[in-house]
């Protein structure tokens, strides 16, 4: 092979490339049955739809099946795959050069008949030499979510999209087996410990929320690694970006998806910022006897800040470098903020 490339010159791999660019791009599957001939005699005959890569999409080198999944080209995809067979692990192991894979690719750029035909090849891959595409490096310090860069499976990044469809057709697909972690709806990404659910709460949609909820199922109690609940993840997002479904997202999630609204309720409060979310959770406490409200907290938590060098020579012992919370960190060794007044007042 290495004897064949060496006759064949940069020119000529040029004016191939070019051509399949085209031919891929205008969905021209017969001439690019003519085209791809070249493979077969003369200086390219030692490539293949497979090995013959190309400079394209920003310096990316790819071939032409993965030049495909990029552009969505899935009927010339089928008509490769019918005319010459496809080899989707030299596919993936390009792709994998890019930090991504096929199945990432689709899921993210809603790609939905791409992914119904290339599923069925994608599930004959040995699962346990594909990990999930993600990389990631977390602030467990940091209570503000657009510090926090996330890793997400690729079903995950659909979701993240808002991309109902596929989820549709995975959660369909799927209905009677178990999907790889990949396309696994409830999968929970061990560095984040968020499941699509969080996910969606996070992107504050409302219509892929419902969906999760009554459609699939999914489990919206899931704590995360940063110890933020369902409601929390959804509060802390609006601080950032305006939701104008904000109250009623909020009220579904309390009303029909069991998050428990106990969980670090005082931090909530410290959170939200829409009066009327605030006086509808002020309320839903107040009907589980937890009698406080926002204006409460925030003094308290205004006296606390204060006091704090009160407290430290009273010996209370605080680890200021292991709690991730937007509270200062020396209420977090009291079980309330009214035991912590109490001890301000001693």
């Amino acid at each position: 092979m290495g004897c064949c490339q060496s006759v064949v010159t940069e020119q000529q791999k040029q004016i191939m490339a070019k051509e399949i660019k085209v031919c891929i791009q205008s969905n021209n599957t017969s001439r690019l049955k003519f085209v791809c001939k070249a493979f077969t005699k003369g200086p390219l005959k030692c490539y293949n739809i497979n090995t013959f890569r190309f400079k394209c999409l920003k310096g990316k080198y790819l071939n032409m099946p993965a030049y495909c999944i990029y552009l969505n080209k899935f009927e010339v995809m089928i008509f490769l795959n019918e005319e010459f067979k496809i080899d989707f692990e030299i596919v993936e192991k390009i792709l994998c050069e890019y930090d991504t894979s096929a199945i990432s690719e689709i899921c993210k750029n809603n790609y939905l008949e791409l992914l119904k035909c290339y599923l069925p090849y994608y599930l004959k891959f040995d699962f346990e030499k594909l990990s999930v595409n993600s990389s990631v490096t977390l602030d467990f310090r940091s209570r503000d979510n657009s510090k926090f860069n996330y890793t997400v499976s690729p079903i995950q990044s659909a979701c993240q999209h808002g991309h109902i469809l596929i989820l549709n057709f995975v959660h369909k697909y799927f209905e009677d087996s178990t999907p790889p972690s990949a396309l696994d709806i409830h999968y929970i990404d061990i560095s984040t410990g968020e499941n699509c659910a969080i996910i969606a709460c996070r992107a504050g949609n409302y219509p892929m929320i419902r969906f999760l909820h009554s459609v699939c199922n999914a489990d919206f109690t899931v704590i995360n690694n940063k110890n933020e609940s369902a409601i929390q993840v959804l509060a802390s997002s609006a601080k950032i970006k305006y939701n104008a479904d904000l109250y009623n997202i909020f009220v579904y999630l309390v009303e029909k998806t069991g998050v428990n609204i106990v969980h670090g309720y005082e931090e909530t409060l410290l959170i939200l910022e829409n009066s009327d979310c605030i006086n509808y959770f002020e309320s839903k406490l107040a009907e589980m006897q937890i009698h406080t409200s926002k204006i409460e907290i925030e003094y308290m938590n205004r006296l606390i800040k204060r006091n704090s060098d009160e407290i430290a020579h009273k010996e209370v012992f605080v680890d200021r470098n292991t709690y991730g919370s937007s509270i200062e960190p020396v209420t977090l060794q009291f079980s309330s903020l009214a035991e912590i007044a109490n001890l301000l007042n001693k």
